[in-house]
């Protein structure tokens, strides 16, 4: 009986072991693809939004950046600084 709840401590350790192992893989292959995802959209707004005009670029990128987080929730509150007025 002894040997059967050790076994099974050990089954039990060896299986959390290989999730975690598993779970280091997977979030390391998904960092991956993030990166290469925003090298590619990085390179490609480099060559086709405003290639000859660097600071047109970064204002209509910053622009378009702010845009797409404003949109998921309409809100604007989340990306401005908070000013607290005393009254």
């Amino acid at each position: 009986m002894k040997k059967n709840i050790d076994q099974s401590n050990s089954d039990s350790g060896l299986s959390f072991s290989l999730h975690c192992h598993k779970r280091f893989w997977h979030t390391l292959i998904i960092a991956i693809a993030i990166v290469l995802v925003w090298r590619s959209i990085w390179g490609l707004a480099d060559m086709y939004l405003f290639p000859n005009n660097p600071l047109l670029s970064h204002l209509v990128s910053l622009f378009l950046g702010i845009l797409f987080l404003y949109l998921p929730d309409n809100n604007i509150d989340e990306l401005l600084p908070s000013i607290h007025l005393k009254k």
